[in-house]
């Protein structure tokens, strides 16, 4: 969940290798190849967002091509031909459901407050307002091949149609593996007056605290910022032990 085609790519190349050798640039240039999904997104220049995560078994000797086509056919399987009808009844394409679903996989991994934040993602896209999803600069940084798995400040600050630090509006295409319950978030966002979410440290069970409010959420962003610092201290002096 949450696994990006570079992600897969490497994972293809590492556990399945060919005779002659097939490294990860060669499978990601496989997976360019949108043939399997033209049906459902015309649009899609990639297979991001279309390779279903699940648990597959394979031998080692699996070809590349092979594995993926699993990969789109479990997503095949799981993607309802009506969804493209609720898609554009709620103005959107099949592809920009994956997209948001993208999004909403990478926030959260708790499946009862996606459709919340779908309802976030939408309210900010009405308001014109970037959607300020970090995990599209570090999706940027793996395009890139420079992900060190920290963002750092030049990735926030790079000129990217996919940056929603910088830009408003849905990026270009997904930027992960989407689960159902994300794309029936999508399909289905929660309305509310929420813009903002910043992850609750109370419960420190991977949900979030929604506000309406930029002054409420300024609150809840520095509960969570003395915590993450708090974590970090702890990181620090458990490696200097």
């Amino acid at each position: 969940e949450g696994f990006t085609r570079f992600d897969i790519a490497k994972r293809i190349a590492e556990k399945f290798p060919q005779s002659p050798p097939v490294d990860d640039k060669a499978i990601l240039a496989m997976l360019d190849d949108v043939t399997l999904i033209r049906d459902i997104s015309p649009t899609a220049k990639n297979l991001e967002g279309y390779m279903y995560p699940s648990t597959y078994s394979f031998p080692k000797e699996t070809k590349p091509q092979e594995i993926i086509k699993a990969l789109v056919e479990q997503f095949r399987k799981i993607w309802k031909t009506e969804w493209a009808d609720v898609a554009r009844s709620i103005g959107r394409s099949p592809h920009e459901i994956v997209t948001i679903a993208s999004l909403i996989e990478t926030e959260t991994g708790v499946e009862s407050e996606r459709p919340i934040v779908a309802g976030v993602i939408n309210n900010r896209l009405a308001k014109n307002v970037p959607l300020g999803i970090d995990q599209t600069n570090v999706y940027i940084a793996k395009m890139m091949g420079r992900w060190d798995g920290t963002i750092h400040k030049s990735d926030l600050e790079v000129d990217s149609p996919y940056n929603t630090r910088k830009k408003t509006g849905l990026p270009p295409g997904p930027i992960s593996s989407v689960t159902e319950s994300s794309i029936r978030a999508a399909l289905n966002p929660q309305t509310s007056g929420y813009i903002f979410y910043v992850r609750n440290v109370d419960a420190n069970d991977g949900s979030h605290w929604f506000y309406a409010s930029a002054a409420e959420f300024e609150k809840g962003k520095a509960k969570y910022q003395q915590w993450l610092e708090k974590e970090r201290q702890e990181k620090r002096e458990n490696s200097n032990q």
